[in-house]
């Protein structure tokens, strides 16, 4: 009986691709395959799906008016997901595409003479387009490559325009395939040509190709035109890659108008829908089948892909609040006309408010991407009191009034497990915490954690592989990156980097008040307030006072440079040419310093963004705005992210060869040290090279240690203002 059923669907489905297939080669044909539009192909799409039951996860399904009985209740295949997959992939022949099923043996082969010349280009869209590519493998982010399945027909048909079609079976098109090199050139030119929203679209278009043809074992004729070694030219390069990298620049803070929408599509989300997609969260592990609901009144509701077991129906009539859409989203208003409709706006509802919980918790905490995935339910507490994980975690919020959220901290931290650090929460931040808290509750109960964001989907293992391990450990680093850039479409704006979060929570309450230094340091987690000056420093948009008082706080390290400097003791590369500075000025140097007042010369300091900072080796004497990226721990140009601030890197401070380094007479016991462990690798039995390299330093750290004790440019008569020092004196 089954296998009768099989043959039948399989002939229904055989005869409709067929006819699409067919009336759609005959257009092509009168119009010599060069006006193919967007709208002519989805329509070959629209043809065949509007005769089976469509599904946004899977593409096509098939006709299920009898059910069969080892298959799905609702007709449909039982899959190693619980869903259908069908799908279409490569064929058995070069010139055939196979529609089925990803891990049965079900399906046909589209191998007649009637569809060879579309078989190379349907090729190219449903290896993107639909979640599987052979019988063995698939994709395994299918959703969100079926997301953007727009951006991939669009591309598509780009290269169909320009003639290049690539993959087995394109000389039934008669065009040749042409080299990846005229590829690149040809989109080159393209992109140059258009610098607006066709720019855009290429970009993320090619962008999203690459990641699946990398990243998901597709056919070597589709990876190969799009692999990393051979399609990156350099000049392509930068042309597509402009427009995106700008976007995943994390050191600079977000655009105001952009924050400024981000907090209303907060708003809308927190105030508008709260309790309903807690509620609709609280029965998403019910939803598996197609029956009505009742609402309090009595009135039948079918709701979205909404199921009811036997305790469904209690659960709902406990709901106490009428569903109140106050900007008419009709995704997720219930449906009172009868039929099935899709599936995906109860979960987009979900995912929109979870992510924007996200946004709430990096935008008012300045967390790190890492600090946020080990974030546990247990770490907010409501007036000094952790939450009872027995209760609604949102209902506890609303009745606190002060609220602390202890983070894990491990990047600024000497424990290689961490520290646990407390930050103060404002409301909206504790009712967003509170939310993911209830929102993936269920998850949690099923995986076994105490994750504020569980593994899985809203925290519900799928899958044998996550059965057996229970799921323990949190979501990636990746993933929060995902949440965060998907929140940034909802909002309309531009896509963010989540640590853009951090840079622009600091640059606000330090521009509100300068002197708040301290609550800027508490909120990200710096043990040293110098770390913290130094974070600050490098932000865009700084305030002049609080330049100003960084100046300030540097009094004594800018008394201990400038003293040295003027008695001949600034030794290194960056000594030397402040101490050849002042020898060859030395009249006008003393006249004007002595002159200035000490509001004069942080006037000065401050408008040539002055910079001193001590590192563990040296004093890194740098004017961070005037300055080239030619220090030795600064990155590679190749690894330089667009927009970045040239920031020294202490931790890989090279001083000895480095022309910003300078040492005053309180480095002469650590410099003698480092000469003597030089001089002791000379003595050992070391390879000839080596003993030169290391004769080298002894010989470099001789010459500074020589100019720290002896001095070599004494400036008589020429010293410091007493006011300055005084000064100097009275802030350290």
């Amino acid at each position: 009986m089954v296998t009768e059923k099989c043959q039948e669907q399989h002939e229904c489905i055989r005869k409709m691709i067929a006819e699409a297939i067919k009336e759609d080669h005959k257009a092509i044909e009168r119009e010599e395959l060069k006006d193919l539009e967007e709208e002519a192909e989805i329509e070959i799409f629209k043809t065949v799906m509007s005769k089976a039951k469509p599904n946004i996860r899977s593409g096509i399904r098939l006709p299920t008016d009898d059910t069969i009985a080892t298959w799905n209740p609702d007709g449909s295949p039982l899959s190693y997901f619980g869903d259908p997959e069908w799908s279409f992939w490569l064929g058995y022949s070069l010139n055939t595409i196979r529609f089925g099923h990803v891990h049965k043996d079900l399906g046909l082969d589209l191998s007649s003479e009637l569809c060879k010349p579309l078989v190379s280009f349907h090729k190219i869209i449903c290896f993107f387009q639909l979640p599987g590519n052979n019988p063995s493998t698939f994709i395994s982010s299918y959703a969100s490559v079926m997301i953007a399945n727009n951006s991939f027909l669009h591309l598509s048909l780009f290269l169909k325009g320009k003639g290049y079609l690539y993959g087995v079976g394109s000389e039934y098109l008669g065009l040749a395939t042409l080299s990846i090199d005229t590829l690149r050139k040809e989109l080159s030119r393209c992109i140059a040509g258009n610098e607006t929203q066709r720019v855009k679209a290429l970009s993320k278009a090619i962008s999203l190709w690459i990641n699946v043809s990398t990243l998901v074992n597709l056919p070597p004729e589709f990876a190969a035109p799009f692999s990393a070694t051979q399609f990156w030219g350099s000049g392509f390069k930068e042309n597509v890659y402009k427009y995106i990298a700008s976007q995943n620049n994390p050191w600079d803070t977000i655009v105001f108008d952009d924050l400024v929408k981000m907090f209303e599509t907060t708003k809308n989300y927190i105030d508008n829908y709260t309790d309903d997609i807690l509620f609709i969260g609280n029965i998403y592990d019910d939803l598996i089948s197609d029956e009505t609901l009742r609402d309090k009144r009595g009135d039948i509701l079918q709701l979205n892909n909404s199921g009811a077991t036997k305790h469904l129906k209690d659960r709902v009539m406990e709901r106490k609040y009428a569903i109140n859409l106050k900007t008419g989203e009709a995704w997720l208003k219930p449906s009172l006309v009868k039929g099935r409709v899709p599936r995906l706006p109860f979960r987009a509802a979900i995912e929109n408010m979870r992510d924007v919980c996200i946004f709430l918790l990096f935008i008012w905490t300045g967390m790190r991407l890492k600090e946020l995935t080990t974030l546990k339910t247990t770490a907010l507490t409501v007036n000094g009191k952790p939450l009872d994980q027995n209760q609604g975690a949102l209902e506890q919020v609303r009745r606190g009034n002060h609220f602390t959220l202890t983070r894990m901290v491990t990047k600024t931290t000497k424990n290689r497990k961490g520290e646990k650090k407390p930050v103060p929460l404002p409301r909206s931040a504790a009712e967003a915490f509170a939310i993911l808290v209830d929102l993936c509750r269920k998850g949690r109960q099923q995986t076994g954690n105490t994750f504020l964001l569980p593994h899985g989907d809203f925290g519900y293992a799928r899958g044998v592989r996550f059965e057996e391990k229970r799921a323990t450990f949190p979501v990636s680093t990746l993933t929060i990156y995902t949440y965060f850039r998907n929140f940034c479409d909802l909002a309309g704006v531009t896509r963010y980097h989540p640590h853009r979060c951090r840079k622009t929570i600091a640059t606000i309450l330090i521009n509100h008040d300068p002197k708040c230094i301290e609550l800027v340091r508490d909120l990200l987690c710096h043990n040293d307030i110098q770390m913290t000056r130094k974070y600050l420093m490098s932000l865009p948009g700084i305030a002049k006072e609080t330049r100003k008082l960084y100046v300030v706080s540097q009094f004594e390290s800018l008394t201990e440079i400038l003293t040295s400097a003027i008695e001949g003791k600034l030794a290194g590369a960056a000594g030397d040419r402040a101490s050849m500075a002042i020898a060859d000025n030395i009249e006008a140097f003393k006249g004007k310093r002595l002159a200035k007042t000490i509001a004069a010369l942080e006037e000065t300091l401050i408008e040539s963004n002055f910079m001193v900072v001590r590192t563990p080796v040296s004093w890194c004497l740098r004017f961070e705005s005037r300055i080239p990226w030619d220090a030795p721990c600064l990155p590679p140009p190749e690894k330089r992210r667009t927009g970045e601030i040239a920031v020294p890197n202490f931790d890989k401070c090279d001083d000895w060869q480095c022309k910003y380094s300078g040492y005053t007479s309180s480095d002469l016991r650590r410099l003698k040290q480092r000469r003597s462990w030089a001089q002791k690798m000379t003595s050992k039995a070391v390879p000839d090279v080596s003993r030169a390299y290391y004769e080298s330093i002894v010989a470099h750290w001789d010459r500074i240690i020589d100019h720290l004790e002896n001095g070599r440019l004494e400036i008589v008569g020429l010293h410091l203002p007493e006011a300055f020092l005084a000064q100097a004196g009275a802030h350290s």
